[in-house]
């Protein structure tokens, strides 16, 4: 049963991470590739497909080895996919103003 709590909430977390990250690249996108180069405007799901090959593509694999426990390793990866998020969006939005 453990097991199944464990496989949901990676699931749940992996799509709120990816949702969120692809709502943040389509604003980003839009507020500097689009009006800099005129390029069509990169919808959510596209957006989330474009992040994920970029990833594909670009992930190298840490050698350290986590001692963590799962949920402490669960929750520090649901932090990190808020935070990182929500400040290129803060940053964007500061540069976006100076435009």
């Amino acid at each position: 049963m453990k097991a199944i709590g464990y496989i949901s909430t990676t699931i749940i977390l992996m799509v709120y991470a990816s949702i969120l990250n692809g709502w943040a690249l389509s604003k980003l996108w839009s507020w500097f590739i689009v009006t800099t180069f005129g390029m069509p405007v990169l919808s959510i799901p596209a957006a989330i497909g474009f992040a994920m090959v970029v990833t594909y593509l670009t992930h190298q694999m840490s050698d350290k080895e986590s001692k963590d426990e799962y949920w402490q390793t669960l929750v520090k990866g649901a932090i990190a996919a808020t935070i990182k998020p929500l400040f290129a969006l803060l940053f964007g939005a500061i540069v976006k103003a100076w435009l």
